[in-house]
């Protein structure tokens, strides 16, 4: 049975910055839910991990449409597509906060606002994204210049 947790400290309680864009696909999807949960089932209630997995699958599966791939069967056991054509490999809900990490990134946060919108208990973990992110940044300007000096 799905359960809401307590916040392991007081430092997991905090406000996240949202894209303009996504809050007014957000407001409207609030306006049209009678659930106190963001994602519920059909009752209003917490997802099982079933129900959130086919939801997940669902997502995955309009993406994979989306950039070319083709639909297919699903292993029973495992749920992996076993036929169709995969556009997008390793891709899980967790990608997204990867994503919204390089966002911020990108977009100029400071490393330490970073560390607090991320929820990071070391500054270490936060550096070691900006670290990675700055090596891929590094090795993109190098390839640009090598294509511009031909």
């Amino acid at each position: 049975m799905p359960y809401v947790k307590e916040p392991k400290t007081y430092h997991s309680i905090r406000k996240i910055p949202i894209p303009d864009i996504l809050k007014q696909i957000l407001i409207e999807y609030v306006k049209n839910t009678t659930s106190f949960h963001l994602f519920a089932n059909s009752y209003g209630e917490l997802m099982t991990e079933s129900q959130f997995r086919k939801l997940w699958r669902g997502i995955h599966d309009k993406i994979n449409i989306a950039l070319g791939g083709v639909p297919g069967k699903r292993d029973r056991k495992t749920g992996r597509m076993v036929d169709g054509i995969n556009a997008i490999q390793g891709l899980t809900p967790h990608t997204f906060r990867h994503n919204y990490a390089t966002m911020l990134y990108y977009a100029g946060i400071d490393v330490k606002e970073a560390k607090r919108i991320l929820g990071h208990s070391d500054i270490k973990t936060t550096l070691e994204i900006y670290t990675h992110l700055d090596k891929e940044k590094s090795g993109a300007a190098n390839k640009l210049n090598k294509f511009i000096a031909i």
